[in-house]
């Protein structure tokens, strides 16, 4: 009677030691998984804000390109308003290229036509559309339309590639819409030069609301 007792209680405590170690190895493996998925999760998050900084990155690239143009453009059609007409027309190439901030071998190389082709009548210059489309010109020989249009395909993909439940993707995709519209218009000025200004004060603010939600985490 003895024996059996004592059979009954060694198979009571292998039985007691042995759910205790299939419970260490379930909490073992739970710990395990939750731990891989702590780590997926963290993953997702580190590659969600790299994917983002670097689509805001050539954004902000692609904004800065369109407003250095847009002085290009607007200086240079300013130019060919209030000041070309007064030039003679062999100052009006180094005059337009001061003020475009090209070097005037650059522009004369890269103009579609020369100023002597817009000569008036008492031997000035009177050419504003010249200078407007001289400043394209050589714009688009420096490559910034290019580099603009680089910039944004390549921005656009990677916010494709981030989660739409991710903090900032909204943002990120409101501040690309808004530079592509500037870009744009950028690529195909329309009006005149006072509409240009208009534009310009109009996409900019746009532009500048767009982005404040992103400074403080990307800046």
């Amino acid at each position: 009677m003895k024996h059996s007792s004592v059979f009954f209680l060694v198979a009571i405590i292998l039985f007691f030691c042995a759910a205790c170690s299939n419970g260490k190895e379930q909490s073992v493996r739970n710990t395990d998984e939750n731990q891989e998925n702590i780590t997926s999760v963290e993953m997702n998050q580190v590659n969600a804000d790299e994917l983002a900084q670097q689509a805001y990155d050539l954004i902000d690239e692609a904004e800065s390109l369109c407003k250095g143009g847009m002085g290009v453009i607007s200086a240079a059609w300013h130019f060919g308003i209030w000041n070309a007409p007064e030039c003679e027309v062999d100052t009006v190439m180094a005059r337009l290229s001061a003020q475009m901030g090209f070097e005037t071998s650059f522009v004369e190389k890269n103009c579609a036509y020369t100023p002597e082709e817009l000569i008036n009548g008492d031997e000035n210059f009177d050419g504003w559309e010249f200078c407007l489309i001289t400043a394209e010109d050589c714009l688009s020989a420096s490559g910034v339309y290019t580099s603009v249009n680089k910039a944004l395909e390549i921005a656009r993909g990677l916010i494709r590639e981030i989660p739409t439940d991710y903090e900032n993707y909204q943002y990120l995709k409101d501040y690309y819409t808004q530079v592509a519209a500037y870009a744009a218009y950028f690529e195909e000025v329309t009006g005149s030069y006072n509409d240009l200004i208009g534009a310009i004060d109009d996409y900019e603010s746009k532009i500048k609301t767009a982005k404040e939600p992103l400074l403080f985490d990307f800046e």
